[in-house]
This record gives C-alpha cells, structure tokens and sequence, in this order.
C-alpha cells in the first residue's frame, strides 16, 4: 500500500472502493493497494448488459480478499453489487455503512481511529508548513534549480543534493549538526 492510499484512508472514517464491471484490471496490480484497504467494496453499473460480469467481478473481489486480512479490527470487507443509475443497491450499501460504523463505534476502533486522524493531519501539516517555509527560504531557492538539475543528469546523489539544501535552510539554526 502506497502512501497516497494511507492518506485517504486516514481522511475518513471508512474507505468505500467503487470500482465498475468488465474494466479489464479487476484484480491487477494497480488496484490491489486501494483494495487492501478498503472497508466496502462497490461493484457499480451491475445493471443491463453489464449485470452478469458485475456478479462475475464481486465474486472475483470476494474471493480475493478472502486471501487478504482484515483491515478494520472485526470487519470483513463485504463486495456488493449496486446500480446508481438504476438505485439498486443503494438500501444494502447504507445499510452496511451503518454497520460498520455501529461495529467500529462498539468496540472503540472508530474513536481510535479519529485520534489516530488527529494525529496525522497535525503532522501533516508540519509537514506541508516546513516545506513551504523551506521553499520560500532565500538562499535555498537560489539553489534549488541548480541541485535538481544535477540531481535529475545523475552528477550528483540524491542525499547529497537534500544535505546540501537542508545545510542552507538549517543555516542560522544553532541545533544544526
């Protein structure tokens, strides 16, 4: 699971997957991180012409995250089918949203969960706040151009580069190594 995957997790309280049927990468690669972590997976547009491979893709769905663990303490992440288009699904879908919510609230992992939110977003923002300033700091912007240009023609590494920004924006800092 990648970190952009953590992060949108970490913005909600359950992560619902939508994904449609017959897309052709149901259970490729580059959706796995996103299914790992889902709480509720959506089949979408089971409805028409697309109803049978709609079941086709929640059975496929379902028996993968059989193989996966959990990722919400006493939740097993359901795959429904659902029309938006059509509203069908839509009573199932709220239904098992309030479930887990319920769940998640009785046994204390939805305000463990909102805790473990506050504290990423404050060190998210100490994060975006110190790159700006980083960034907007004179002497590093007159060198920033120059290092990644050395960077990216592989002449300099990668940890030489940021040392050498970090040196100038750590400058006047008296707990500067």
């Amino acid at each position: 699971v990648g970190q952009s995957e953590i992060a949108v997790r970490d913005m909600g309280d359950m992560f619902i997957l939508l994904t449609q049927p017959a897309s052709g990468d149901e259970l490729q690669g580059i959706k796995r991180g996103v299914v790992e972590i889902a709480d509720l997976l959506l089949v979408n547009k089971a409805d028409g012409e697309l109803l049978t491979a709609a079941e086709r893709t929640r059975t496929d769905y379902t028996n993968a995250l059989r193989l996966l663990r959990p990722v919400s303490p006493g939740w097993t992440t359901p795959v429904l089918t659902c029309s938006a288009l059509h509203e069908i699904g839509v009573d199932a879908t709220w239904s098992t949203v309030e479930g887990y919510r319920a769940m998640m609230k009785k046994n204390g992992a939805f305000d463990q969960r909102r805790r473990n939110q506050a504290v990423a977003w404050m060190w998210a923002e100490i994060k975006d706040t110190l790159n700006e300033r980083f960034r907007a700091d004179p002497v590093v912007a007159t060198k920033i151009n120059d290092l990644e240009t050395q960077v990216a023609n592989g002449t300099l590494a990668p940890a030489t580069g940021a040392q050498a920004l970090l040196a100038a924006f750590l400058r006047d800092n008296p707990l500067r190594p």
